[in-house]
């Protein structure tokens, strides 16, 4: 005897339970959190810069719709994902001091402009990707979100 005999589950069986809503609640968290990170993207909290929390967003968005993903359609991903983190690891921001010993930010502005590039293109893809499947809105034909 095999667990799923043990408890009684047929194929086709519909559970009484939905996570979807829950879904659909840290998808609009996880949204939050890349359109604060977007619009100031250089301001630190929590012990990082608002880029690294927009990167964390866009996995967040990313990890909820990966399952429904194909195979080639991940690698794309991942294969973005991990440019993006190498580009993270790039000195984007430094202190220096003016010529009265104050310190101030100076932005390496082409290595951000190279993270920026990425992030965006990271966020579209997964965003269109998750569109695709259903995750981002109640598509009527195949029956929408989850």
């Amino acid at each position: 005897m095999n667990m799923t005999d043990e408890l009684d589950i047929k194929k086709g069986d519909v559970s009484d339970w939905n996570e979807g809503n829950f879904k659909s609640m840290r998808l609009h968290d996880a949204q939050l959190l890349i359109n604060k990170s977007k619009a100031d993207p250089f301001s630190f909290y929590q012990g990082k810069f608002n880029y690294q929390w927009w990167f964390a967003g866009i996995d967040i968005v990313y990890g909820e719709g990966v399952q429904k993903y194909s195979g080639s359609e991940t690698t794309s991903v991942e294969e973005l994902k991990k440019e993006v983190e190498e580009l993270m690891k790039m000195e984007i921001i430094f202190t220096c001091k003016d010529w009265t010993g104050r310190p101030y930010k100076k932005y390496l502005l082409e290595n951000w402009a190279k993270l920026k590039e990425r992030l965006e293109e990271f966020e579209f893809l997964v965003k269109r990707l998750n569109d695709k499947h259903g995750l981002s809105t109640r598509n009527v034909g195949t029956k929408g979100l989850f």
